[in-house]
């Protein structure tokens, strides 16, 4: 059984979240025991339906990391409890680009809570299941607020990543982007003839994910690629046809390679999983 009292005692400058935050009551924020953590950049969570204790740096570490860090403070895996990811999220770091880039329009940039509010989604949720964290970009010496989007692989490594720099206008940056399905991690565990939702974009995957759907978001309309399909084609698979051109040529394209798969056509009011989520919020 988790223990998370044994482990707050073991954590310098504990605090409770206040009644006023988005996350739940039960969770609290501390110095991080695996970096020199000068103010409390430690994310602690008691999951009380799973039985087990969350735990996410804000800084550098990743969840092993944290563990090793309480384990030599004598906290052990039953304090901890559930069932740990061993490399989710792994080597997480922040990449920038060799040269500034250069646009007209200054980008408004995007914290996290930004994000959260206008997808209507709770920050724990993007944080625990997709390891979304704040940052800052830094472009034509200005330096804005972003939300780091990590892109892992089907064992949870990270591949690569992109940055939120706004929520309207300019959206994104991905210096050394490498183009890959987005939760792919998800897809460990399914059974063959699962319904697994292919969906253009990160923030419908999270949408998918939050109403308990199994999907993988394209980095973009035209960004399907052939070699892909070997991670579907043991499951029944639905394309999320969005009502532009744009949706049009990404549904044919991902049933070229997996055909068969059911494509939902949405409509203008509804044109994404994450607008029918808003809407329904």
């Amino acid at each position: 059984m988790s223990n998370p009292t044994k482990i707050l005692s073991v954590l310098v400058n504990v605090r409770r979240q206040s009644p006023g935050s988005s996350k739940e009551a039960n969770s609290w924020m501390a110095r991080c025991p695996a970096h020199d953590d000068s103010t409390p950049s430690l994310w602690i969570k008691h999951d009380r339906v799973k039985d087990r204790i969350v735990l996410y740096c804000h800084g550098p570490c990743n969840e092993g990391q944290v563990r090793e860090a309480l384990y030599r403070k004598g906290i052990t895996s039953d304090d901890l409890g559930g069932e740990f990811r061993t490399n989710f999220g792994s080597k997480i770091q922040l990449v920038y680009p060799e040269k500034p880039t250069r646009t007209e329009t200054p980008i408004e940039g995007c914290t996290l809570e930004q994000l959260a509010a206008v997808k209507k989604l709770p920050i724990d949720f993007l944080q625990e299941e997709f390891l979304l964290k704040d940052t800052t970009w830094r472009e034509n010496r200005r330096t804005t607020p972003a939300v780091l989007i990590p892109y892992l692989d089907f064992q949870g490594n990270l591949v690569t990543q992109r940055y939120r720099v706004g929520i309207n206008g300019e959206k994104f940056r991905a210096p050394k982007f490498q183009p890959m399905l987005y939760g792919l991690w998800g897809l460990k565990g399914l059974e063959e003839g699962e319904q697994v939702f292919v969906v253009e974009g990160e923030s419908d995957t999270w949408a998918c994910w939050f109403l308990k759907r199994a999907a993988v978001g394209v980095p973009g309309a035209k960004q399907w690629r052939s070699e892909w399909a070997k991670y579907l084609r043991k499951f029944k698979v639905i394309i999320w046809q969005e009502p532009d051109e744009a949706g049009k040529y990404f549904a044919q394209s991902v049933t070229r390679d997996l055909p068969g798969s059911l494509i939902v056509k949405a409509t203008k009011e509804e044109k994404d999983i994450s607008c029918l989520l808003q809407k329904n919020q």
